[in-house]
C-alpha cells in the first residue's frame, strides 16, 4: 500500500509496511510534469486489460503484485495492441459472405480511425506497443490508481492508495497537473 505525496514538482509514492520488502522499494519518485495520465481502478491492477508483463524484481503472490515488471505489450494505454486486434478482426472478416463482410469491415475501419484519432489526441504514437517498466504495489485493485508516465525510467506506476479513495488521489494529482 502507498500514499501519494506531491512536493517540489515531484510525485512520490511512499510504500508502507511489508510491501517495502515485497516491492524492494520504500518509495518511487517521478517528475510531476512527466505524468501523462492518471486513472482510478485500472484494469491491469486486477490482472486484466492488454498488459503482458513479466516479473523482474518483486512479488506476485495471490492477489498481491509488488515490484518491477517488464511489460512486453500494453502498458500505459498504448494503442498498438488495440490496433493490432482490429487488424486481426479485419483478417478474420475477409472470410465472411460479401454483404456481411462489407458492413463489418466498415465498422472495424471506423473503430480503427477512432482509436488512431484518440491516441493522437492523447499524445500516443499509433505504433506504440506499450513496452517498458511498470511498478506495482497492489493488494486490493479496487483501491488502486494507475499513473502513466513519459520521459521516466518507468512507463507506468500502479499502486494501492491507503489514505484516500482512488478518485480523490486521481483528482489531487490532476489538480496538481492543472488538469480536470
Amino acid at each position: 500500500m502507498a500514499t501519494i505525496e506531491i512536493k517540489d514538482g515531484r510525485l512520490i509514492a511512499h510504500i508502507h509496511g511489508f510491501d517495502k520488502l515485497l516491492s524492494l522499494r520504500s518509495s518511487i519518485a517521478v517528475q510531476l510534469q512527466n505524468v501523462k495520465a492518471v486513472t482510478a481502478r485500472p484494469p491491469d491492477a486486477r490482472g486484466e486489460g492488454n498488459v503482458k508483463a513479466y516479473r523482474v524484481a518483486g512479488a506476485y503472490v495471490g492477489s498481491t503484485i509488488a515490484g518491477y515488471f517488464w511489460a512486453s505489450e500494453g502498458a500505459g494505454g498504448s494503442p498498438g495492441p488495440v490496433l493490432s486486434a482490429l487488424e486481426h478482426a479485419k483478417n478474420a472478416i475477409d472470410a465472411w459472405p460479401n454483404d456481411a463482410r462489407t458492413v463489418a469491415l466498415g465498422h472495424v475501419s471506423q473503430a480503427e480511425q477512432i482509436v488512431r484519432t484518440a491516441a493522437e489526441q492523447a499524445g500516443f504514437s499509433a505504433d506504440d506497443r506499450g513496452r517498458g517498466w511498470v511498478f506495482y504495489d497492489v493488494h486490493d485493485p479496487e483501491r488502486a490508481i494507475g499513473i502513466d508516465l513519459e520521459h521516466e525510467h518507468v512507463r507506468r506506476i500502479v499502486v494501492q492508495v491507503d489514505d484516500e479513495t482512488p478518485e480523490a488521489a486521481v483528482a489531487r494529482i490532476q489538480a496538481a497537473l492543472g488538469r480536470r
